[in-house]
């Protein structure tokens, strides 16, 4: 008797993993549309965040548009 009691036990703990991993394969299948990832840093710091605003400068700083490139080319010489 112990021996159909424990293989009643083993049924029972797998269909219940197997019922268990079904609904939550539902669940997050489901669920996973209402999730959204984003890269944008601004999302983890509040307005007020001293380290925000220092990042915010250093951007600004560091990322204008206001270079000059020069290039010097000499004159060609035709000297053989």
């Amino acid at each position: 008797m112990p021996i159909l009691t424990a293989l009643r036990l083993t049924s029972l703990v797998r269909s219940f993993a197997f019922d268990f991993g079904t609904l939550r394969a539902i669940s997050l299948g489901s669920d996973g549309r209402f999730f959204e990832f984003s890269n944008n840093y601004r999302d983890f710091f509040s307005d007020a965040d001293s380290k925000l605003s220092a990042l915010l400068d250093f951007q600004a700083t560091y990322t204008k548009s206001d270079k000059i490139f020069a290039c010097l080319i000499p004159e060609t010489s035709h000297h053989q």
